[in-house]
């Protein structure tokens, strides 16, 4: 039997078990309250705040956690600049702690996320092997892996710096999974829809709000859906469970 590949499921984390883009905005949020309050504000400052974080993940070349909080300090140092005013080393710490907010806050789970783990491990479906496959900083990610309790659910985990085609082929040979017979459950076009499509995998896109940098055309088919309860439908309906 060695080399037999087996039918399985992906899931993505961030923004489809779990809340995660929320957490952005409403830092994002804070962030801007703050500076109206230090009468440093334009129309244009939450778009600059959003541009300098999309350079920072360019740059660094993968999604690193400081990004975002640095993006915080950018601007605020550029605004400075802007209004003639010296920054200030208290405004930069409280800045920078509004920045790590989304990495430090417990995420809220997806409604019916667990419903829907719960249901595919039960033993109608216990054929399927449960993967879930997520990007960020690995000791980040496995904290706040942790918190949510999702682990016993997985027969795997993997956490990557950057999903990308060639991390998803490790992880297909790793299982090992045979693509056509894998779904893949994600709410991101870039780093989860198109490479799964790329790679031959069922694609679901869970259409949530998303970054901007997560967009980009598909590739190829995949099935949409809006509510996770619509997959668990979606796998009655193609006979992959009962």
């Amino acid at each position: 039997m060695a080399g037999l590949k087996r039918a399985g499921i992906i899931f993505d984390f961030d923004d489809t078990l779990v809340y995660s883009h929320e957490q952005f905005l409403l830092a994002e949020k804070s962030f801007v309250t703050r500076m109206q309050e230090l009468k440093l504000y334009d129309d244009d400052l939450l778009t600059n705040l959003r541009e300098r974080d999309i350079a920072n993940v360019r740059q660094a070349g993968y999604l690193a956690a400081e990004c975002f909080p640095l993006a915080f300090l950018q601007t605020y140092e550029s605004y400075c600049g802007k209004y003639n005013r010296i920054p200030n080393a208290g405004e930069m710490r409280m800045l920078l702690l509004l920045g790590w907010q989304p990495y430090i806050n417990p995420p809220r789970e997806m409604e019916g996320a667990r419903e829907l783990l719960e249901h595919l491990r039960s033993h109608e479906s216990g054929k399927l092997h449960l993967i879930l496959y997520t990007q960020g900083e690995p000791k980040i990610q496995q904290q706040r892996l942790n918190i949510c309790g999702f682990f016993h659910y997985f027969d795997a985990v993997k956490i990557v710096r950057e999903k990308n085609d060639d991390e998803l082929q490790v992880l297909l040979q790793e299982q090992p999974l045979e693509p056509a017979l894998t779904w893949y459950v994600g709410n991101s076009m870039r780093a989860d829809i198109n490479p799964a499509i790329r790679a031959g995998l069922k694609a679901v896109h869970l259409a949530v709000n998303d970054w901007s940098y997560e967009e980009e055309e598909p590739c190829g088919f995949y099935h949409s859906i809006s509510h996770l309860e619509e997959f668990a439908v979606l796998l009655k309906n193609e006979g992959a469970v009962r």
